[in-house]
């Protein structure tokens, strides 16, 4: 997200516009997210390896950010049972037809 905001404003003064006014100094923040979980993946040759890693980083990042659990009381612990349930997701959707958990999208 955050590198999404730079390359935008990057392209704006590359095109001869104003870059637009930092969210700190209109004192609003910038959301952005980091993680430090840790799953078993196998590894896999060539672009197929890459292409696993995005996936399980976009798949981490929706059960993180997206779904009905951000409001539970037990949200930590509803993201550590998602996030430990990853794997086997993976390897029940193995061709990426699943972008992101149902549960984490509250579907």
């Amino acid at each position: 997200m955050l590198r999404t905001m730079l390359r935008r404003e990057i392209r704006k003064v590359a095109a001869g516009e104003a870059p637009g006014v930092s969210p700190a100094r209109l004192g609003e923040t910038t959301s952005t997210y980091c993680h430090d979980s840790v799953i078993p993946v196998p590894m896999l040759e060539g672009e197929a390896d890459r292409e696993l890693a995005r996936r399980v980083g976009r798949e981490i990042t929706a059960i993180v950010v997206h779904g009905a659990h951000q409001a539970a009381a037990d949200r930590v612990e509803r993201i550590r049972a998602m996030i430990r349930d990853l794997p086997r997701h993976l390897a029940e959707h193995p061709g990426g037809e699943s972008e992101a958990m149902p549960e984490a999208l509250g579907r």
